[in-house]
């Protein structure tokens, strides 16, 4: 099972102590929680989209981290890679909407990185890989079947 996420966010997950992937859902944040919940529990393949955030994004996690992260980004990293591909695993540790963890007395949620109207995607273990593996992702959780990709994957975690 693997999950796509657009560049810096899995950057961030990866070496900025990003700990929440914030998912919305057209029909609310339970509709978004509910189609994720498979992963729940299970290490999960990060794919890097082929696709980036915009600017505002670059500026989140350069506050959020501290850390000078611009678009040309450092290309030798490999969780810096943008170009779709597998990058790391982490494990699902939960699965619960805004909602759910705002805390009305404090005004905070279970992350600095949690968003409003989203579910969040509670990440643990994060394992980033030597070389990324090209692979064309896909919208939501998807299925990665390919037997020589998640070959590549295994003996870079071994």
């Amino acid at each position: 099972m693997a999950l796509s996420i657009r560049q810096p966010y899995l950057w961030a997950i990866c070496r900025g102590g990003k700990d929440v992937e914030n998912r919305a859902n057209k029909r609310g944040q339970e509709a978004a929680r509910k189609q994720f919940l498979p992963a729940s529990g299970r290490t999960v393949l990060l794919h890097a989209s082929s696709r980036w955030e915009g600017e505002e994004a670059f500026r989140v996690v350069r506050h959020r981290t501290g850390l000078d992260v611009t678009a040309g980004g450092p290309r030798a990293d490999t969780a810096w890679f943008g170009d779709g591909g597998f990058v790391a695993t982490a494990r699902v540790e939960a699965i619960h909407t805004a909602d759910a963890c705002y805390d009305p007395l404090s005004g905070r949620m279970c992350s600095r990185w949690a968003e409003e109207n989203a579910a969040h995607l509670v990440l643990g273990e994060v394992r980033v890989l030597h070389r990324p593996v090209p692979y064309r992702g896909a919208l939501g959780l998807f299925k990665v079947e390919d037997a020589t990709v998640l070959s590549q994957i295994r003996r870079q975690l071994a």
